[in-house]
């Protein structure tokens, strides 16, 4: 079904299909063996083998235009603003790159970097958001990458929350970049169903439940159970580049599962414009 769709950049017009692909389906972690992270108890995640996609496929998910809300790209992030995290790199090809990540994380070189990245935002037409913004670090190996921060168990595909818009205004909510500042691909994970979309598919199929009158999780959730042949996208995201993305409007997740190295990223929330950094 046609919905969020990953717009190229100059960066990836020729290759954007090549850094996609589907799983099959999703799975619910409850009895999964394979898992060595503690999931919370109604997580779910992406069912493997990853494949490529087929020309239909590749026409259903790479658009043309933005639609408010229901749009991806991938970007490079200009060179000027990833020379300020040339300390960062070196910490992390360090012998102990989690002590040594943290502790530039400390240091005046981060806090600068940090202004300079979110005043560039500004002058590139966005309207970041300064709390919250800043680098975070996942271990490598890590099938999907969000943990909760009070229990430590990690959530499986969500839906972000954190303005806590009903479900109509979900598209116009904040979104965010997120920065791939390690040394290796990352993945963003995500169902191409915008939120209003998959409320749709219950409306009309008559499927009586609760939860298809919530705006978050427990609708994230009735859907991941309900189709579990679903595929689930998943967009390589190279060292240097950046996801813009409305992850309150979609089900989603970060993946770590390829890297040998720690992961590094800088997220920062706010509304942010079709063409920031496509040039």
């Amino acid at each position: 079904m046609r919905g969020i769709q990953l717009l190229p950049s100059q960066s990836n017009k020729s290759s954007l299909a090549a850094h996609l692909s589907l799983s099959n389906g999703t799975t619910s972690v409850a009895g999964l063996q394979s898992l060595r992270q503690p999931y919370v108890a109604d997580a779910f995640v992406p069912t493997p083998p990853w494949r490529s996609l087929n020309n239909e496929e590749k026409e259903l998910l790479i658009g043309d235009r933005p639609v408010e809300g229901e749009w991806i790209r991938i970007v490079r992030v200009p060179e000027k603003l990833l020379r300020l995290f040339v300390g960062l790199k070196a910490a992390i090809a360090s012998y102990d790159p989690s002590g040594s990540v943290r502790a530039w994380m400390h240091s005046r070189d981060y806090h600068n970097a940090l202004q300079v990245v979110i005043h560039d935002l500004e002058s590139s037409g966005a309207t970041p958001i300064k709390e919250g913004a800043g680098i975070n670090t996942n271990q490598p190996g890590l099938v999907t990458s969000t943990v909760n921060g009070k229990t430590g168990q990690f959530v499986g595909l969500h839906v972000d929350s954190f303005f806590h818009r009903d479900i109509e205004n979900r598209p116009c909510s904040p979104g965010r970049i997120c920065i791939n500042l390690g040394l290796e691909d990352r993945f963003l994970l995500f169902i191409n169903l915008p939120l209003l979309a998959i409320a749709d598919i219950f409306a009309r199929s008559g499927i009586l439940d609760s939860r298809v009158q919530d705006s978050g999780r427990a609708l994230s959730n009735l859907f991941l159970e309900r189709f579990p042949d679903y595929p689930v996208v998943r967009v390589r995201v190279a060292p240097g580049e950046a996801y813009i993305a409305h992850t309150e409007n979609m089900v989603h997740d970060g993946s770590t599962e390829e890297q040998k190295t720690i992961d590094v990223i800088l997220t920062v929330l706010g509304n942010m414009p079709a063409d920031l950094y496509d040039s």
